[in-house]
């Protein structure tokens, strides 16, 4: 049965992202903005040594440097794990995914770094829908070898750079929403979509408020 669950941090540490990769058997594919975390690396190397497929695509310079991501690469590379700079298609790769066997894939707003797992608050949506998985990964395969992607018709996920605009984003919010929607991170109001979008937002009722979920020491149940 397809399900999906929510990782908080740092409530939940890397323990839910060690356990997947532990649980890897045939294949493993990571897209990272920053990897520097020596578990998490040794993990990928671990399930690399026990004959899983592992692919680990890394953003080429996070933040104008390369040092974030050089000590995992060169431990990965000398483990024997694939690994490849992110899409030069794209200033910069900003999406942290990973999936796992075909099966799960993790979609998360925090890098591999030890200051998220101990001292961020972050999020992380585990689905085992395949649709989604699929897509996810399919994305991957695209970066992977520098060719275009087009997300399915219609996509469950949201993709930047994509097909839709920022207002047809947050059109798709309003539309799931029933009664009011939270945000983590502060906006940015200088958009003037935004600000529109807000405003159609407070006319049909439904408030946009500011505010930190309330975490769980465990992933918890989305559908």
């Amino acid at each position: 049965m397809s399900s999906r669950s929510l990782v908080v941090l740092p409530d939940d540490s890397f323990k839910p992202v060690l356990r997947a990769i532990g649980t890897a058997s045939k294949s493993l594919r990571a897209k990272m903005f920053v990897l520097s975390d020596p578990t998490v690396v040794q993990a990928l190397v671990a399930a690399r040594r026990r004959g899983v497929k592992v692919q680990v695509i890394l953003n080429r310079a996070p933040h104008g440097s390369n040092e974030k991501n050089e000590f995992a690469r060169a431990e990965l590379l000398r483990a024997g794990v694939e690994v490849a700079h992110g899409n030069p298609g794209f200033s910069v790769t900003h999406e942290k995914s990973m999936v796992v066997d075909d099966a799960i894939a993790f979609v998360k707003s925090f890098n591999w770094a030890t200051k998220n797992f101990r001292a961020t608050r972050d999020y992380a949506v585990i689905t085992s829908h395949k649709r989604e998985v699929r897509e996810i990964a399919d994305c991957f395969d695209a970066d992977w070898h520098r060719q275009r992607f087009r997300p399915g018709e219609p996509s469950g996920l949201i993709w930047c750079p994509g097909v839709e605009t920022g207002p047809d984003v947050v059109k798709r919010l309003q539309d799931v929403a029933h009664h009011d929607w939270k945000r983590s991170r502060p906006i940015d109001l200088s958009d003037e979509w935004i600000l529109a979008a807000l405003e159609d937002r407070d006319q049909a009722g439904k408030e946009p408020a500011a505010g930190d979920a309330v975490a769980d020491a465990r992933p918890r149940k989305l559908g």
